[in-house]
This record gives C-alpha cells, sequence and structure tokens, in this order.
C-alpha cells in the first residue's frame, strides 16, 4: 500500500477540487507516480494491475467531467462556454500526460514498455473529449444569437414577430440539449449524440438564412432609432453570427434616415406647441417652456450619442446630412430659450414693482343683507410665478437680476405673510358670517373699529 500512497494526494485533488487549473496541474505528476509505481512495486508492475490503476483515475475524471459539464447551463451559454472547453482541457491533458510518459518509458531503453491495450479508457476520454468541443461551440452559438435577437431588438419594430419567433427558436435548441434522455458521455452513445448536434446545426442553419426576412421586418418598422441602433450596437460588440450581423448592418442606412425623420417630427411638434407648451404643473411658465424645449433636445442628443457610438454609422454617408439637420434643429431651440428668458428678464423688475407696490388686502362688497365690509387678500400668482420662475431659471444656469434673486430669497417669508394674512381674513369672514342681522347691527361699532385697524393693508 506504501506504493499507493504516493498517488493519494493527486488523486485527492481530482476528486475534491474546483479549480481546473489545479486539476490539470496535477495529472503530470499522477502520471509520473504511477509510472515509479510500474517500475518500483512487485504487485502493480504487471498490465493488468497498472490497466485497472488507470481506468480508476480515468473514471474519477469522467465523473468531475459529468458533474461539470451540465446542459442546463447552455441558458447561460458563456459559461457554458468556458466550463466545456475547461472540461476538455482536463480530459486532454489526461490522455496527453499518459502518452508522454508512454514515449518516455520507450526512449529510455531501460524500463518494461507500456505495450498493454488503453482503447477502453482512452477511447471514453476522447469521446468526452469530443463532447466538450461540441457544447463549447454550441454555446458558442447560442451566445451569438442571443445577442442577435434580443428583447432590444423586439422592442425597437412595430413588427417584431419574426424576432419572437426566431428567439423562441434558439430557446427550443437550448432546452433541447438539457431535455436528452441518454448520457452523451458514453461512447455507446455517440452516433445519437452526433445526431443530436447535425440538428442543432440544422436548425441554426434556418435561422441563419431567416435573418435577412428578420432585418427587413425590423428596419422596415422602426420605432426608434435610438432603440434600433441599441441593438444593432450590442450585435456588434459581440461576436454576432457574420451573416446575420451582415444583414443588420446592411440596415444602417435606414436607422440613419429613421433619426431624421424624428428630428422632423419633433421639429414639427415644437412650432406647433412652442406658444403654448405643455408646462408640468408644478412649473411656472417660461421655466416651464424651456424645461420642455430642454427635454425635447435631450431625448435627441441621447439619440445622437448611441448613433455616434457606432463606426458604421458615422462612417456612412448619409450620416453629415443628419447631423446638419439635428444641428440646425439644436440651433432652433437653443434661440426659443434664449428668447423666452430675453422676454422674462425684460419684464421681471416691471412685474416685481407692480407687486410691492399694490396693497396686501382689497375691499369686497358685502353679502346681501348685509353691512360689514369683506376683504381679499392680494397676492398674486403673477408674484409667485416670478419667484419661482427666479429659482427654476438659476438651477437651469441662467442669470437672473438681484433684485429678482433677492425677492426670491425672501419667498418663504413673503408666502407666510400672505397665508397667515389669509387666514386672519378667513376668521373674520367666519365671524360676520355667523352673525344675524340684528346683531350684525348692535356690532358695527366694533367692526367699524376692526375695519379701521385693516385698512393699512389697504394703502401699503
Amino acid at each position: 500500500m506504501k506504493f499507493l500512497s504516493t498517488i493519494r494526494k493527486p488523486t485527492q485533488v481530482l476528486v475534491t477540487s474546483m479549480d481546473f487549473k489545479e486539476m490539470r496541474q496535477t495529472l503530470p505528476n499522477l502520471m509520473n507516480s504511477l509510472r515509479n509505481i510500474w517500475m518500483l512495486s512487485k504487485h502493480f508492475n504487471t498490465d493488468d494491475q497498472i490497466t485497472n490503476l488507470l481506468d480508476k483515475i480515468t473514471n474519477i475524471i469522467m465523473a468531475r467531467v459529468r458533474g461539470f459539464v451540465d446542459f442546463k447551463l447552455l441558458h447561460k451559454p458563456e459559461e457554458a462556454e468556458r466550463i466545456a472547453y475547461e472540461s476538455r482541457s482536463l480530459l486532454t491533458g489526461w490522455d496527453e500526460s499518459f502518452r508522454k510518459t508512454r514515449r518516455a518509458i520507450e526512449e529510455s531503453g531501460r524500463e518494461a514498455r507500456w505495450e498493454f491495450s488503453v482503447q477502453k479508457q482512452f477511447s471514453q476520454v476522447h469521446h468526452a473529449s469530443q463532447v466538450c468541443t461540441d457544447m463549447a461551440e454550441v454555446a458558442n452559438i447560442l451566445s451569438q444569437l442571443q445577442h442577435c435577437f434580443t428583447d432590444a431588438l423586439i422592442k425597437c419594430t412595430r413588427k417584431p414577430d419574426l424576432i419572437i419567433k426566431a428567439k423562441q427558436r434558439t430557446q427550443e435548441m437550448t432546452q433541447s440539449f438539457a431535455k436528452l434522455q441518454i448520457d452523451s458521455f458514453d461512447p455507446a452513445n455517440a452516433h445519437h449524440w452526433k445526431n443530436h448536434i447535425e440538428w442543432f446545426h440544422r436548425e441554426v442553419r434556418f435561422v441563419d438564412a431567416e435573418s435577412a426576412s428578420i432585418a427587413e421586418e425590423v428596419y422596415d418598422h422602426l420605432l426608434l432609432s435610438k432603440l434600433a441602433i441599441d441593438a444593432l450596437y450590442s450585435m456588434i460588440q459581440t461576436n454576432y453570427r457574420r451573416d446575420i450581423g451582415r444583414r443588420f448592418l446592411a440596415k444602417v442606412g435606414l436607422v440613419i434616415k429613421k433619426f431624421t425623420v424624428e428630428i422632423k417630427e419633433d421639429e414639427a411638434e415644437f412650432r406647433s406647441k412652442m406658444q403654448d407648451p405643455p408646462v408640468a404643473e408644478n412649473l411656472p411658465p417660461i421655466s416651464g417652456a424651456i424645461y420642455w424645449s430642454n427635454d425635447i433636445e435631450k431625448n435627441l442628443s441621447q439619440t445622437l450619442d448611441s448613433l455616434s457610438a457606432v463606426s458604421h454609422v458615422t462612417e456612412h454617408e448619409t450620416w453629415s446630412s443628419a447631423l446638419e439637420k439635428y444641428d440646425a434643429f439644436r440651433n432652433e431651440l437653443h434661440k426659443y430659450k434664449m428668447r423666452r428668458y430675453d422676454e422674462w428678464r425684460s419684464r421681471v423688475s416691471d412685474i416685481l414693482d407692480a407687486n410691492l407696490t399694490r396693497t396686501l388686502l382689497l375691499t369686497v362688497p358685502p353679502k346681501e343683507g348685509a353691512k360689514a365690509e369683506r376683504y381679499l387678500v392680494n397676492f398674486t400668482t403673477d408674484l409667485s410665478d416670478t419667484l419661482a420662475e427666479v429659482k427654476h431659471l438659476e438651477h437651469l444656469g441662467f442669470t437672473v437680476p438681484e433684485v429678482a434673486r433677492n425677492m426670491s430669497l425672501q419667498e418663504g417669508k413673503l408666502t407666510g405673510i400672505a397665508a397667515d394674512l389669509r387666514k386672519l381674513v378667513d376668521k373674520y369672514h367666519t365671524a360676520i358670517d355667523s352673525l344675524q342681522p340684528a346683531e350684525e347691527e348692535l356690532m358695527l361699532p366694533e367692526l367699524s373699529v376692526t375695519q379701521t385697524s385693516l385698512s393699512p393693508g389697504e394703502y401699503i
């Protein structure tokens, strides 16, 4: 047993390690230990004994490969491809270590030659290596197809049916390996495995052939150029199927054309709404209009950035024309924003002056049958809007007049005063509304005093 102890440690590595590199590195040492056992042991220096040891170690390696190479992993093709290649490397490393050791024994001329048959052990290793090679190729193709027929591609077209079918077909091809009812690593099933691989490649050729129709379907019914180019960029950045990729790249001109159409559509919408833009409820009119025009520009600029990142786009003959249209519209938006700002700046002082000199309270005629005057707090919406404009315009990067800025800094104080005054007026109205006519007549001297107290607010 002392001889077997020399292979215990490397064998344990093969049994327990999760590191492919560690397992491969232990194979030459393991085979060298077997050579020493062959040379020195009186018990294990027979063909049957050494063959039995080789068989046991081969079974360990095959068991690990079976555990690593799970066809269910194909839904993560990049990971599946890596594991398949690593597993193949482990198998070929074992085969190479054996052949190298046997050749060294033969060349030495001092040791008994390894002339025993290893056909059973290594035919299994060779078949398993081929299965790993096939799986790596399958995983690579599935990865390419996944990067071609993406959700982004589906979202960019009005007619996604062909893409969805291609995606479903890809998923079915993926699932077919997990559903195999055979031990793919058993050489006895080599014929069944080969047939399945051939079926897979037929399916791939069908998808490749359909890609022309898919490309036409997608780019003839584009929703947004940005979505289309993002999907195309995903293909370009990965190792996409050459035929499919070529067909989709041929549609770059259509993407640019769609971008040009989007510019014209945004331009038309802008011009139709520029006088009365759709402003969010919480925004004042001027900065709201500028935010609106900024959103239009931002959406187009994001599309431009996506398109500009793809060399096939920037090198296209129609790209410079599209850029000219974009720049012209962007300049129009810029002029619009400056014009709205200049208009506001030219009248902001007048608005503030008018509001600072107007009375805080307005008298309102009494209710029918009543004698007591009523009041209205004269804090107008144009002042509130002006103060809000200051805050938003500064946020947008515009310069505001100092007087307006100072007023804005006091907005909280001013709105607080207005709110307190409204509460006071509301309480006054509630009190006089609760009086009966006779009670009101009796209270006229007191009401007169109250009105006198409030009267300064009518003149400040």
